[in-house]
């Protein structure tokens, strides 16, 4: 797999959704013959063949892989603790020096996120939160705007008292992205703001005021039929 893992180009670079991702065929395959195994089978399988991935040694390219390898896992297992490791090489590379190391890292949490909701977010809530917040002004586009997807499923079923303390750091990037972002951005930004709001429940309405403007302008301005999706 590693081989067929090109460089961050300009073009993957860019927020948009037209770019094929040399990860998709791999990972619906490896889906594939995760369900056919058991949970401890599946653990052991790519505790074997992507461990290695994740040492000091490794190459970038293998730290792409493990990472989305181990992303496939949370459906098959009960809690996060098997991913442990996994789970800190990920927090870890949300820092690499190479966007797509820092995608990957991305895409494991956001999708443990959601499969092993709510237990992940709770978890590691108070390490992971402050990390991805950090990350909302990555210089790469396509990065960024994956930031506010993986922040939409973490934030979704993370602890509300804990969102809370982060509100005011999240509300005005959002408010940002959605009023000048490319439009894939614009929805993920769209997108976490609602999971933040969900999350947080009373403690989101004396933001209310500042939010719904923006939201409204936008939706008045979105008139083209290739801006169905972020309408709704």
């Amino acid at each position: 797999m590693t081989e067929l893992i090109t460089d961050p180009d300009d073009e993957w670079k860019k927020a948009e959704e037209t770019v094929y991702q040399d990860y998709e065929a791999f990972l619906e395959a490896l889906d594939r013959f995760l369900n056919a195994l058991t949970e401890s089978k599946a653990l052991n399988y790519l505790t074997a063949a992507s461990g290695p991935y994740f040492g000091r040694s490794s190459t970038w390219q293998q730290n792409y892989v493990g990472l989305l390898s181990f992303s496939q896992v949370g459906e098959y297992v009960e809690s996060p603790l098997p991913l442990n490791d996994a789970t800190q090489f990920a927090i870890t590379s949300l820092q690499n020096e190479n966007p797509k190391v820092r995608y990957a890292a991305l895409h494991y949490i956001g999708q443990v996120a959601d499969n092993l909701n709510p237990s992940f977010s709770e978890t590691h809530g108070s390490v992971i939160l402050p990390k991805l917040i950090g990350m909302f002004n990555d210089s790469v586009p396509r990065v960024q705007s994956h930031v506010f997807a993986c922040l939409t499923n973490f934030v979704e079923y993370a602890p509300g008292n804990l969102v809370a303390q982060y509100i005011e750091k999240i509300i005005d990037p959002c408010i940002k992205l959605i009023d000048q972002g490319p439009k894939m951005t614009k929805e993920n930004a769209l997108a976490a703001l609602s999971a933040l709001a969900e999350s947080a429940k009373k403690e989101f309405i004396p933001y209310w005021e500042k939010v719904h403007n923006v939201v409204f302008d936008l939706l008045c301005s979105l008139t083209d039929e290739g801006e169905r999706q972020l309408r709704g």
